[in-house]
């Protein structure tokens, strides 16, 4: 039974013992006076006593009841009330029915039940009222709400009977009123309370002691995903997804079995095993007595926002990332120019540690000269005004004191409510030296331009020179010895001034590979008089050979130039003396090998090393080496173009370099070529056999007059038929009335007005396709960049300039010989 019901049950009685004694009462004074009238004619005398007996007894009876009556009527606990049955007039109160209403017993009485009751429970009074005046209802229970005196609402509990006369007429109603004011506030607030946690966005979860759920809120299932259901009596631990550790949940216990209230976070799992996140606030709930009696958490899903903290420490840890290996200087200042963040990139530029930037501003590090402080305050100024500016140059002065040139661009940002500069600083350093490194190749290009420019001339000169000796050479009996020893001097000579023209061809970029088989032996060998004189006294030279080394297909002039600057490099590294040592050697390779170099390759090899004890390459600097223009030697003593150099002369001959160095100890340069077979002995054969000529007739084109003049001399002394011009034009002249007897177009390449050999070939070919062509310079680079796809198509020649009268001829000769090419066209 609840406590409501026992209050109604206790009203009740009540109620019925009032009205019983009542009723005791009346009765009574009704019994009196009936034997008094009914015994005056039977026994006047002697009832006259006992009717006085009687009604002293029935007097005495009533004044008891009354008594009783109304110690219990006024100083009952709630409020009683009589009224009149048929105008619902108070006709008696007590002091607890004027508590209640806030009026006294003389306004109460003034008024009747249904002016103080709220107008809304008024009908459903009155209905209630009337069936128990009518005898349908012995009495009847009512909750309703009465108007006070001071204008507020009273609710009361009402329990009303009906007081009968002896003719069973109602005369007067009884109630007993209690006050329920106060647990009505309580239910309304009970409910408000309710559909607040019902309706909260928060999951409120209630567990006993263990943790078994005795209650949870909607918000509950939506967020886990189980009905309350099958929820209550489970435990909570049902939501663990074990990611949390234990001495998590261990620390909650403590803080609860303290009585305080644990705040955390929880990695939990829903009915459907999808991982949540929430905030729990768990709170311990006391009884009566003060002992914790049960739990309550109050639960937020935080599943989005952690995402989202997640995702911003990604983005975070991402741009500092990228904030701190940007290669560029970043940093963050206000807008007085004290740094608030710097990146390493940064600290490197300037030398200062990021401890030592923040809270300095440059002017205090003394980052900038004299002259640039103007404009670094105009740039501060304009980022105070929401303008970027740069990229501007400037002149950083480092910790160390080394000065650094710079580019920087700045923006406006905000951070928080702080309005800060965003600046990126670049080291123009690399910049500054390529632009040196690229004046200083533009100057050595222009001096190449000039070096190609004289060997071409020279070559001319050579030429006259080497075909008049030929020339004189080939009638040995018509001079004496002397004349004749002279005449090979000077062929000699001039070969040598011809190898002098390529050796400058090369420094110009004009000359490209011209290989034949060769020992690499014998090329060091003969090098090494040269060697000498180009390293210092206190290095020491030595040279072992494997034999017999294989051959190598190579340009002997090229091979010499990358040795060359292979010992000049070691040199340089050896300030102070050393060994410098060069060795030949046969090498297998396997494919274990190749793997270790991405250059190299498995096969037959012939390696050519060059050893020093020298100071070492850095690790740092060893990708770079063959980088051209990269040097490590002091400004003015390197152009960074020697080891670049050897890397293409390689590179030209199908092989690679590997290096091996040890700071302090020395390097080693490894050059490694295909091994090939050995040569046959037609080629040695061909070169002493007799020259033949023909009859065949040959147009000349040639602009210099004594290049003409004893290449003509040299074609006729063969019994060529010589046909001359100076130029295309005059070759186009010349080939029109014989065009049908001229078999091969001897022509130079380069030529004045503005018509190559190559396009006079092309438009005399297209005349007659079966022509023979050789086509002359001494730029034979001219030939491998725009005239390869021709001699590929057409079968042609090409003769390097100057050559000695028997390349002349055999190179005429086969030319005439030879077969077109399978699919040749004019």
């Amino acid at each position: 039974m609840s406590d409501r019901e026992k209050i109604r049950e206790e009203l009740t009685a009540e109620l019925r013992e009032l009205r019983a004694k009542l009723e005791e009462a009346e009765g009574a004074l009704r019994a009196v006076g009936s034997g008094a009238v009914e015994g005056r004619e039977a026994h006047r005398l002697s009832g006259a006593r006992q009717e006085l007996k009687e009604r002293q007894r029935a007097e005495e009876a009533l004044r008891q009841s009354e008594n009783e009556f109304r110690a219990m009527f006024e100083v009952a606990s709630i409020g009683m009330a009589q009224a009149d049955v048929r105008t619902g007039q108070w006709v008696r109160v007590n002091q607890k029915m004027c508590a209640i209403t806030g009026y006294s017993a003389e306004e109460l009485l003034q008024r009747r039940v249904f002016d103080i009751t709220h107008p809304e429970d008024r009908q459903r009074d009155w209905e209630l009222f009337q069936r128990v005046v009518r005898g349908e209802l012995p009495d009847y229970r009512l909750e309703k709400r009465y108007l006070r005196k001071d204008g507020a609402v009273a609710w009361v509990n009402v329990n009303m009977a009906v007081l009968r006369d002896a003719a069973g007429q109602p005369t007067r109603t009884l109630a007993a009123i209690e006050d329920i004011s106060e647990r009505k506030a309580a239910e309304r607030r009970l409910r408000q309370l309710s559909r607040a946690v019902e309706q909260t966005a928060s999951t409120v979860v209630i567990t006993d002691l263990h943790g078994d759920i005795e209650y949870a809120n909607p918000r509950f299932t939506e967020t886990t995903g189980y009905d309350l259901g099958e929820a209550l009596g489970r435990n909570m631990r049902m939501l663990k997804s074990g990611s949390s550790p234990a001495a998590a949940y261990a620390e909650l216990w403590r803080t609860i079995t303290s009585g305080q209230t644990w705040h955390g976070e929880f990695h939990n799992k829903k009915k459907n095993g999808e991982l949540y996140w929430e905030f729990a606030s768990i709170s311990p709930v006391t009884d009566e007595h003060g002992a914790v009696s049960h739990l309550v958490a109050v639960k937020e899903d935080i599943t989005e926002r952690k995402v989202a903290q997640e995702a911003l420490r990604q983005s975070e840890e991402r741009f500092r990332t990228l904030f701190e290996l940007a290669p560029d200087g970043i940093y963050l200042c206000d807008l007085e120019g004290k740094f608030v963040d710097g990146n390493h990139a940064a600290e490197q530029l300037v030398g200062y540690p990021r401890e030592e930037l923040i809270g300095k501003s440059f002017l205090t590090l003394n980052l900038l000269s004299e002259s640039d402080l103007p404009k670094a305050t105009r740039a501060l100024a304009r980022n105070a005004q929401g303008q970027a500016t740069g990229p501007e140059e400037y002149v950083l002065t480092r910790k160390d004191g080394r000065q650094v040139p710079v580019e920087i661009r700045t923006f406006p940002v905000k951070i928080g409510d702080n309005a800060l500069v965003l600046g990126v600083a670049r080291d123009l350093t690399e910049r500054v030296q390529l632009e040196a490194q690229l004046r200083q190749a533009q100057k050595m290009e222009g001096i190449g331009q000039l070096a190609g420019g004289v060997a071409h001339d020279f070559n001319n000169l050579l030429a006259v020179m080497r075909g008049n000796a030929d020339l004189l050479l080939m009638e040995t009996e018509q001079h004496s010895p002397e004349t004749n020893d002279c005449l090979k001097q000077i062929a000699a000579a001039a070969e040598r001034a011809a190898a002098l023209t390529r050796q400058l061809l090369i420094f110009s970029r004009k000359q490209t590979l011209q290989a034949q088989p060769l020992v690499l032996n014998g090329l060091v060998n003969n090098l090494t008089k040269m060697l000498k004189r180009v390293i210092r006294e206190d290095i020491r030279l030595e040279c072992r050979y494997e034999e017999p080394l294989p051959f190598v297909q190579a340009d002997p002039g090229m091979l010499e130039q990358a040795l060359l600057n292979l010992v000049v490099n070691a040199r340089d590294a050896m300030a102070g003396g050393g060994r410098l040592l060069i060795t030949t050697e046969k090498v297998s390779l396997d494919s274990n090998h190749a793997q270790r170099n991405t250059e190299a390759r498995a096969g037959e090899f012939v390696c050519l090393s060059v050893s020093d004890t020298g100071t070492g390459i850095a690790p740092e600097h060893l990708p770079r080496i063959f980088e051209p223009f990269f040097t490590t030697k002091e400004p003015g003593k390197g152009t960074g173009l020697g080891l670049a150099t050897v890397y293409g002369i390689v590179k030209q001959h199908q092989g690679w370099v590997e290096v091996s160095s040890q700071v302090g100890s020395g390097t080693t340069f490894k050059v490694f070529l295909p091994a090939i077979p050995a040569p046959s002995e037609t080629g040695a054969a061909e070169a002493q056999a007799e020259l033949r000529g023909g009859n065949e007739t040959i147009l000349l084109v040639e602009d210099d007059y004594s290049v003409r003049v004893i290449m003509r001399a040299v074609l006729e002394r063969f019994n060529y038929k010589v046909l001359e011009a100076t130029c295309a034009r005059e070759a186009v002249e010349v080939w029109a009335p014989n065009a049908g007897e001229i078999a091969l177009l001897l022509t130079d390449i380069v030529m004045p007005e503005g018509v190559t050999g190559r396009a006079l070939a092309e438009q005399l070919r297209a005349r007659k396709p079966e022509l023979k062509v050789i086509l002359m310079s001494g730029y034979s680079a001219e030939v491998i960049g725009r005239n390869t796809e021709f001699f590929r198509r057409t079968g042609s020649y090409f003769l390097q300039k100057p050559c000695a009268t028997a390349t002349l001829i055999r190179a005429v000769r086969n030319c005439l010989d030879a077969k077109r090419p399978a699919g040749a066209k004019g």
